[in-house]
This record gives C-alpha cells, structure tokens and sequence, in this order.
C-alpha cells in the first residue's frame, strides 16, 4: 500500500472519529464561554482562534508524527531487504564456488574421472551434439 494512500485512510479514520466542524465549534463556544469570555467580543474572537490554532497545531504534529513512524518502517523494511539480498547472494555465491571446486576437481570426495583416458566419440546431428565414451 503507498504511503499517500495510508496517509488518507489514516486521516478517513480520524475525521469519522471527531467532532463535525458543528460540533467542534459549539465545544470552542462552551470552552470560551467558559473562561468568561462575552460571545462577539474581542477577547471571545481570540480565544476562538487560540483554540482553531491549537488544533490545526496538533493536527500538524499528529501528521508529522505519523510521517515519521512511515519513514522508520520504510527504512526498517528496506534493511531488512539489504539484508535478505545480501545473504541470497552470499548463498549464490558459496554455490558458484563450489561448483566451480568441483568443476577443478577440488572438491573433497569428489573425484572428476580422467578424460584422456576413456575413449570418447562426438557427432552432430540436425543441431544436436551427442558425446559417447567407454
């Protein structure tokens, strides 16, 4: 799943969770009321922007946040990649050099038969090569 797509069902989720803009502003009236605050007055209007403000701050640093734990699993899942490749070809490796041992005859236990001792015949037909010996 993209990151952008995660971002927005994140943000689907936490809108269906909250207030209506409605609501949230009769909690901002109630809570401005509260501290004494006269409805249509000045000090009303700033305590109504102090607390738009505090929000969209916490939404800022809820979204940054969130970004954040992103970027740490994204980097997480690439080293753990690093890491998956290194090892496979680490494995590919020690596979290539042993066969590369037992095509030198190297390899312990395995003895390559000698060739220019057996008696060994090649033809060609239609594309096809055959090598026979005794």
């Amino acid at each position: 799943m993209s990151r952008s797509l995660s971002l927005l069902l994140v943000l689907a989720a936490l809108a269906a969770c909250g207030p209506t803009a409605e609501e949230q502003r009769a909690m901002d009236i109630q809570k401005c009321g509260g501290f004494g605050f006269t409805p249509n007055s000045e000090g009303f209007a700033g305590c109504m922007m102090s607390l738009s403000q505090q929000r969209d701050a916490q939404a800022a640093a809820d979204h940054r946040a969130f970004m954040a734990r992103q970027a740490q699993e994204d980097q997480a899942r690439r080293d753990r990649e690093a890491v998956d490749r290194a090892r496979s070809e680490a494995a590919d490796q020690s596979r290539r050099d042993e066969m590369t041992r037992m095509m030198n005859g190297s390899a312990p236990g395995i003895q390559m038969p000698d060739l220019s001792k057996m008696n060994c015949v090649s033809s060609t037909a239609a594309n096809a090569g055959t090598l026979s010996c005794r």
